[in-house]
């Protein structure tokens, strides 16, 4: 596209050099992706996939935190407190681990 190819010494023939490179290059990128069967929709699609699973671990997590305010509520304690409890607790740390494992292989 020799972008920096232009020989004149007039600043609008520089300008129009570097807008007829660009649309050039937009023009190749476009007839590349339609070669190659690449689009905008695909890349999309790919976004999308990450978007969900990071939603899904979001999701996962704010439901675990929920479950802990519930509880916490329900005895009458802090959550923070609940929350550092479980976390310490080696039992409690393996169910937490299995529930988590198990949601995401029904959901993987």
């Amino acid at each position: 596209m020799n972008l920096g190819g232009c020989q004149s010494s007039n600043c609008d023939a520089h300008i129009v050099y570097a807008t007829i490179s660009m649309i050039t290059y937009i023009l190749l990128s476009f007839r590349y992706r339609f070669d190659h069967y690449e689009s905008k929709g695909e890349l999309f699609r790919v976004m999308n996939a990450d978007c969900l699973h990071m939603t899904l671990d979001k999701r996962i997590w704010d439901l675990f935190v929920e479950v802990i305010r519930m509880i916490a509520e329900d005895l009458n304690i802090d959550p923070y407190d609940l929350f550092q409890r479980v976390m310490i607790n080696q039992r409690a740390q393996k169910y937490v681990n299995y529930l988590i494992e198990t949601e995401m292989k029904n959901t993987g």
